[in-house]
């Protein structure tokens, strides 16, 4: 399945555009929070919470589903850009790689592609995102989403439309390209 998570530009706080996984699907980020708090509707009108927590290197968040399920995310490595979210029984992690990609698992298995456009303008960052067919959606949208919020130099990086350096970041785990959905 292939998901597009586009930023519109001209809003005065981030707002994100989800298309590809059925109806169109939207993520606000609440103007002013702090700490940060990003709000994703899905079909049905259910919201996924992205709560975030203080922390001082990068930005850890709590996601909250409308089933009751409860996510603890944050940065395991910020050299590496390690990111992990943990239930009580399941864990998935997304590595940042270089040229703007990333890969996300679920218990050691990759479910998800990502690759990040390369210029954007003010704001405007676009995340291509390949998955499996029974990955959660909600759950790669929110991962892409809070690491998008708590990776303040990339962010940066593609406000200022700058491409990223090659040797930019050191990589916990190479990049799969030979990798397919299932």
């Amino acid at each position: 399945m292939d998901v597009t998570i586009q930023e519109r530009k001209f809003t005065f706080h981030s707002e994100f555009e989800i298309t590809g996984a059925g109806p169109a699907l939207r993520a606000r980020k609440e103007f002013l929070s702090f700490p940060p708090r990003i709000q994703v509707k899905f079909e049905g009108g259910q919201v996924v919470t992205l709560q975030g927590r203080f922390s001082l290197v990068r930005c850890k968040y709590d996601f909250h589903f409308p089933d009751g399920r409860e996510y603890a995310f944050h940065c395991e490595k910020v050299v590496k850009g390690v990111y992990a979210c943990r239930s009580d029984e399941e864990i998935y992690r997304l590595y940042h790689h270089k040229k703007r990609r990333y890969s996300i698992f679920h218990n050691g298995e990759q479910i998800a592609a990502v690759e990040r456009s390369r210029y954007a303008g003010t704001r405007g960052n676009r995340f291509a995102v390949r998955m499996n067919h029974d990955a959660d959606v909600a759950m790669v949208t929110s991962m892409v989403l809070a690491m998008n919020a708590s990776d303040r130099s990339d962010a940066e990086d593609a406000e200022h439309g700058t491409p990223e350096p090659a040797s930019y970041r050191r990589e916990e785990r190479p990049f799969d390209t030979t990798w397919q959905p299932n």
